[in-house]
């Protein structure tokens, strides 16, 4: 009895006097880690299964390998398990394994980094990759069957540029060194010459020359303007010639006219708009010459009489140019303007009446007429509104003040006060007689709030005399 109980011991110590070692191999891809079993005083044992179960990250499972090197594993801690034979008896073994990594897969996202002119192989699409391993690998799928480019390109960059892309659908894979990635759409639009693509601007210089534009787009400007392939323009007014082309950008184009006739003769004809592509593409537009206008305003000289203001650019004129106001009784005023400069006046003292400003060219020309009312200004016009400063955004339901002049521009040296409540006093003073509305927003109140419920007095006094406004504001 006694030598078959040693006997027992023995074979169990045997049996069980084993351990597990690891070598690992961190990842540095998705799952190219690697973890290498070494089976210590286990000669006596086999019919061995190695076994790996993810208990934080990885995500890698293998059951019942025969091999003691276990491969393609991603970052995370495991526990591995090792059975086998001892005779006939089957024994197990456990440890915990930690495989280290920081890879992070890439992502990619396309974007239209050009348009292509009309069917012209002028389009650009950037290919953004972050994270990941480089070099990249990004390669064309699917394209329009008239793309005849590359269709793999390697980078060590963040980004990739396919150029020469005609307008259609395309399929873009995007990958690193370690093999990951995927596939995205994208699209190249194309040009049309129309009116939501380009816009036209003119500028008088001298009454025989004026400025045009080299060309600007409401999209795709940089890309066509900057080039290694610019296209090119060309302008026609009217009856005139045509300018040469000249290579399109943002230097200006100036336009000369033929000796007699001035800017004045171009007004409302039509402009037509050629440009040429490098691919051989041509696109035509049109626009107008159109007739330039004074911007006006109105003051009041305490409701006795008013003025007339007026603004001119001179881009928009030929020199010398005139302006006449006129009421119902037949009453003319008359201003030449001969400065090339940028200009404001005013026709002063005008009585109360329905007037009708006209703007006249150097050649006697009418440009524009504009039909004014002089009146009054009652208080009534005056006026107080809420709106929300930020209110609608959690601010305690806070508000604003807009006092405005409903019936033209306050007049200089106008105080606007807030004089009730009297923590909320508060005041603004219009120096200049382009403003129709002033703006209190944020006080020096209690502890800094913005206006807030209450009965709110304003008081506007200029050199005309002074007007009360009273608000109530509710929650």
């Amino acid at each position: 009895m006694a030598l078959l109980l040693g006997s027992l011991m023995t074979s169990f110590a045997q049996c069980d006097n084993w351990s597990i070692s690891t070598a690992v191999v961190a990842a540095t891809c998705k799952d190219n880690g690697k973890i290498t079993v070494t089976l210590n005083n286990a000669g006596n044992l086999d019919s061995l299964l190695y076994q790996l179960e993810a208990i934080t990250g990885g995500g890698t499972n293998i059951t019942q390998s025969t091999s003691n090197v276990l491969e393609h594993i991603r970052p995370g801690t495991y526990r591995l398990t090792v059975t086998g034979l001892c005779g006939s008896t089957p024994v197990l073994k456990t440890a915990e394994v930690t495989v280290n990594g920081t890879y992070v897969e890439p992502t990619f996202y396309l974007s239209e980094a050009g348009r292509a002119f009309g069917t012209c192989k002028s389009g650009k699409m950037r290919v953004n990759i972050q994270n990941g391993i480089r070099p990249y690998t990004v390669v064309v799928v699917s394209a329009p069957v008239n793309y005849t480019g590359p269709l793999s390109f390697t980078t060590d960059t963040s980004f990739v540029d396919i150029d020469s892309l005609p307008a259609g659908n395309y399929e873009i894979s995007a990958g690193d060194n370690c093999g990951s990635g995927g596939v995205k759409s994208g699209t190249i639009t194309s040009i049309d010459f129309d009116h939501y693509d380009f816009y036209f601007s003119r500028a008088v210089i001298s009454c025989d020359q004026v400025v045009l534009p080299g060309l600007h787009m409401y999209e795709g400007e940089s890309e066509f303007l900057n080039n290694a392939s610019p296209i090119s323009i060309s302008y026609k007014i009217g009856n005139y010639p045509a300018t040469p082309y000249y290579t399109a950008g943002n230097v200006p184009i100036f336009y000369t006219l033929p000796p007699g006739a001035t800017a004045d003769s171009l007004y409302d004809k039509e402009i037509v708009i050629n440009v040429k592509s490098t691919c051989g593409e041509q696109m035509t537009t049109t626009t107008t010459f159109s007739r330039p206008y004074p911007s006006l305003g109105i003051t009041l000289n305490c409701n006795v009489s008013a003025n007339i203001k007026y603004y001119i650019s001179p881009a928009d004129f030929c020199f010398p140019m005139y302006l006449t106001v006129q009421n119902d009784l037949g009453q003319i005023w008359t201003k030449s303007i001969q400065s090339t400069e940028y200009i404001s006046g005013a026709f002063t003292d005008l009585p109360f009446g329905n007037y009708t400003v006209s703007a006249f060219s150097k050649d006697s020309v009418k440009l524009s007429d504009v039909q004014l009312r002089l009146a009054a200004n009652p208080s009534k016009s005056l006026g107080v509104y809420i709106y929300s400063s930020a209110g609608e955004v959690g601010n305690d339901g806070a508000i604003g003040f807009q006092v405005a002049n409903n019936a033209g521009f306050f007049r200089p040296n106008t105080h606007v006060r807030i004089i009730s409540p009297v923590e909320y006093g508060s005041e603004t003073i219009i120096d200049y007689d382009y403003y129709t509305s002033v703006y209190f927003e944020t006080p020096d109140g209690p502890s800094g709030r913005k206006f807030t419920m209450g009965d709110y007095v304003f008081v506007i006094d200029d050199d005309c005399g002074s007007d009360t406004l009273r608000l109530h504001v509710d929650e």
